[in-house]
């Protein structure tokens, strides 16, 4: 508790004073105020504006230093304005996901939904900071000469910036979501945000695993090409991850797979088999991926080795060879498993 009473000591000063008061959830004549907001675990905090009729749940650092800064965000302007170069230096950051209004005025349709998407994201996603200016200048990438309205997203991977001119709530949602997922997602070295990585965990798209040895000088050709097919697949059902294969030595074994076949691809389907292509070379990655979307490619089968000799009477089959020695042998064949 004492935290809570220097968290409300610290804002008593701030302009306009913040309120934090505390209600004894246990005592009965407050079971009204429990019930109202739904109290099921302690300690809760509520946060209140507009006379109570604003009502949303607090999630963010409960230290006393913490609970001041986000609050003092949170009820602040959903989106803080880019005036000078001091500014824009100061405000926003290299790192992280960047969202900045370019408008001719402050005023108008546009400038009134890109305000509803900023204090939409200012209490759902703390992944990304809002701002808006009325000089394209100012922001540290992209064209600096804009006539019109811009929303322009700033992401630390890939392209950098992405810019869209459609100022409709939904389409601007979209786009948001859109531009800030990766094209590449690299498995041992992601800066992308997790809130970015939920909204790829969620995808109904299929996965596409590059597996390459990060120490070896091919890397980075196979990461350039990895990108420009990522991009040719984009917005078609593919995603695409990068994956330092000496450091998931243990996934491929768990796949089935050796250290020996890398670089090698694999694609997790969604009606369930796998496919995978071993020693490629970066050229071999986009025809594959043809074969895999027009449905030539055979799926992968977790298999041992096919036996060098094999010819004693009881005959050793492995997954790779199941379909030739059984399955296709026109005889008739009993398995020991």
């Amino acid at each position: 508790m004492i935290l809570y009473e220097k968290a409300a000591s610290l804002l008593s000063t701030h302009e306009p004073p913040t309120v934090l008061g505390k209600i004894d959830a246990s005592a009965e004549e407050n079971k009204q105020v429990v019930d109202q907001f739904q109290i099921t675990g302690y300690p809760t905090i509520v946060i209140l504006q507009n006379g109570g009729r604003d009502i949303h749940d607090y999630t963010g650092p409960r230290e006393a230093d913490g609970i001041v800064r986000t609050l003092k965000r949170l009820i602040g302007p959903p989106s803080t304005e880019i005036k000078t170069a001091t500014d824009s230096l100061s405000l926003i950051g290299e790192e992280k996901i960047s969202i900045v209004g370019i408008f001719p005025i402050f005023s108008g349709e546009e400038f009134r939904n890109f305000t509803v998407i900023a204090n939409e994201l200012l209490w759902k996603s703390w992944d990304y900071d809002v701002f808006h200016t009325m000089d394209a200048s100012l922001v540290p990438r992209g064209q600096s000469s804009i006539t019109t309205p811009t929303l322009r997203l700033l992401k630390p991977y890939d392209e950098r910036f992405v810019d869209s001119q459609n100022f409709q709530v939904l389409a601007m949602k979209n786009f948001i979501v859109e531009a800030s997922i990766p094209l590449v997602t690299n498995i041992n070295y992601n800066n992308t945000p997790d809130k970015i990585n939920q909204w790829v965990s969620q995808l109904s798209d299929e996965k596409a695993t590059l597996f390459v040895d990060f120490d070896k000088e091919h890397f980075n050709v196979f990461k350039c090409k990895s990108y420009e097919v990522a991009a040719l697949y984009k917005c078609k059902g593919l995603r695409f991850f990068l994956a330092d294969a000496r450091a998931n030595e243990d996934v491929l074994k768990n796949s089935g797979l050796r250290f020996d076949q890398v670089p090698l691809i694999i694609i997790h389907s969604n009606d369930g088999p796998t496919y995978m292509k071993s020693n490629l070379k970066p050229d071999d990655i986009s025809p594959w991926l043809n074969e895999y979307k027009d449905g030539n490619l055979k799926p992968f089968l977790k298999s041992q080795p096919i036996p060098e000799t094999n010819n004693e009477a009881l005959k050793v089959v492995v997954a790779d060879s199941l379909q030739d020695m059984v399955l296709n042998s026109q005889k008739n064949g009993l398995c020991f498993v």
